[in-house]
Order: C-alpha cells, then sequence, then structure tokens
C-alpha cells in the first residue's frame, strides 16, 4: 500500500520515497480506517482475513506495524475473507466483517498502544457480510448481507461496544454499501 502527501494549496499528491505499508504478498488489503484521534491505522485483508494495527505519524507520513490478529482459528476450514471495518466514534472499538465465516467480530481497541482484544464473534444475521455501519446515535449497528439480499439489524452496548441481533432485518438486492445521513 503507497502512502501520498496531499498537498491542500494545489489539490497534488505526491509519493515520498519509502512511503509504504508492507502486508504480506497475497494478502489483499481491502479497507484502511483511522481511529478518530488519528494516532492509529486499521487495514483488513480480504484474501487472508485479518487485521493489521499501525502506529500513524501524520508529520513523516510513516506506519509502524504494532500488531495483526487472524480473524479465523487456525483450524478454520472455510475461505478466509474480511470485507469491512469501522472504529467506533469513542475510538474504543473495531467492527469487522469476516465474509468468509458470516460473522462480525468486536475488538476492543487499547487506547495507549493500538492493540486489540477480541471481544465478540457474532453472527452477521445473513451471508457475506459486505458492509457494516454504526448510526448516528451509536446505538444501531447495520451489516449489509450481500448473498442473502438483507440488511440486519444489531443493538448496540454503547459501554461494552457488544453486538445483540434485533431480529429484524429488511430483504435488499445485493447490498455492497451502506452510509447514513446526518
Amino acid at each position: 500500500m503507497f502512502i501520498l502527501r496531499f498537498d491542500r494549496a494545489t489539490g497534488l499528491l505526491s509519493a515520498d520515497a519509502g512511503s509504504t505499508i508492507d502486508l504480506p504478498p497475497g494478502s489483499g488489503p481491502r479497507h484502511l480506517v483511522f481511529s478518530p484521534d488519528g494516532r492509529f491505522a486499521f487495514v483488513n485483508t480480504e484474501l487472508t482475513g485479518a487485521v493489521y494495527v499501525f502506529r500513524w505519524n501524520a508529520a513523516a507520513g510513516m506506519a509502524t506495524r504494532v500488531m495483526n490478529v487472524a480473524l479465523d482459528p487456525v483450524d478454520f476450514t472455510g475461505q478466509r475473507s474480511a470485507a469491512e471495518l469501522l472504529v467506533s466514534r469513542d475510538g474504543r472499538f473495531l467492527y469487522v466483517s469476516n465474509c468468509g465465516a458470516d460473522v462480525v467480530q468486536v475488538f476492543a481497541i487499547e487506547q495507549r498502544t493500538g492493540a486489540l482484544r477480541s471481544l465478540q464473534r457474532i453472527n452477521a444475521g445473513g451471508k457475506s457480510p459486505w458492509s457494516v455501519a454504526l448510526d448516528p446515535s451509536d446505538r444501531w449497528f447495520i451489516v449489509a448481507n450481500e448473498a442473502t439480499n438483507n440488511l440486519a439489524v444489531f443493538a448496540r452496548n454503547q459501554q461494552s461496544g457488544m453486538l445483540a441481533y434485533t431480529g429484524r432485518s429488511l430483504s435488499t438486492p445485493q447490498p455492497t454499501a451502506l452510509a447514513f445521513l446526518r
């Protein structure tokens, strides 16, 4: 992955020498999100089903790996595949949709180091959870299950970060992205 500088005055992008984030060949980086304070970057891999955590130095344009976490156990026999990830607005939790296992995984983010601690692995309410979103109130978590053509609704505990499936779902053809208007 390349790190590019953006010049706000000119609108130009430029690549500095050595400005990359190295991931294993064939891992398939899919999404990158930053913690709200900008100190950490999280990257998921579509082809190997993992999450990588980096300490981010914006001034230097450098990312230093903190850790990586495999989403599935070693004995998992399905296809490993991560699709979406998001950080809660308070920066305490990371949510990852795992298409290979049809689950959403919740991690606590250690605020000092960025390290992840697994909290929950919950059924996505459908197959191939392609996208996830947190509503503006931080109370509801929506999962777009592309293969089963549905949006599944989860209640979110704001203190623990944990999700609970509400049993509510909306049928929609092949949902692949979610966004809330404010």
